[in-house]
């Protein structure tokens, strides 16, 4: 995973590994997110299902790349 340490506080990385181990966990339980190849398409799934600000330094780590 490319990023520049700066762009995250030392809090948000260990969040940022929380919340990507949770998501991982959830495509194992969900039907839906089995079927996403990309981060673009996880982040529109996580924001029509209403957890994008659940998950929001995802959506911080896509803009970053």
């Amino acid at each position: 995973m490319n990023k520049y340490p700066s762009d995250f506080s030392e809090q948000e990385n260990i969040s940022l590994k929380f919340q990507l181990q949770h998501i991982i966990i959830d495509a194992h339980n969900h039907p839906d997110l089995k079927n996403l190849s990309t981060m673009l398409e996880l982040c529109q799934y996580l924001a029509r299902i209403g957890k994008s600000r659940t998950f929001y330094l995802n959506d911080h780590l896509i803009h970053q790349l």
